[in-house]
């Protein structure tokens, strides 16, 4: 049983992740921690280091900080860190109304015709935008309900 683990160098933060992102964990990945009892303080760094084995369903990665202070040693932190990316449709969420259930959107056709379109939505992590999964095309001219807010 290891009892201490000595380490040279700048300090790191060891990441351990689900199994299932291995093959999208990346060097250079952006990381972002958060402390919860500092709920203000975020660093942002990126991934210097995947270990390539798997223990106990998790892969194993080394994030570096720059200014990185003995607070975290010792600490578990929340971790957010970028493994994968994906083009998206993503527009404010004053652009979408609900009636009965159902999301729409309004579309303005080429003959300035405006007509309701039914859309499949997506909360994204800004909680003013939303993302349309279907329902509109790159190219689409919406129009919001309301003034803007």
């Amino acid at each position: 049983m290891s009892v201490a683990t000595i380490t040279a160098g700048p300090p790191v933060v060891r990441l351990e992740l689900p199994e299932s992102l291995a093959g999208q964990l990346r060097t250079g990945a952006p990381v972002t921690l958060t402390d919860s009892d500092l709920p203000d303080v975020s660093r942002t760094g990126h991934v210097v280091q995947v270990y390539p084995a798997i223990t106990a369903g998790r892969v194993t990665a080394d994030a570096q900080f720059s200014g990185l202070s003995e607070h975290f040693i010792g600490r578990r932190v929340n971790a957010s860190i970028a493994v994968g990316e994906r083009q998206a449709l993503v527009v404010p969420r004053r652009f979408v109304e609900t009636r009965f259930g159902i999301d729409y959107v309004t579309v303005l056709a080429a003959d300035k015709q405006a007509s309701a379109v039914p859309v499949q939505t997506a909360p994204v992590a800004d909680a003013a935008m939303v993302e349309l999964l279907s329902g509109v095309a790159a190219g689409d001219t919406l129009v919001a309900k309301g003034p803007a807010k």
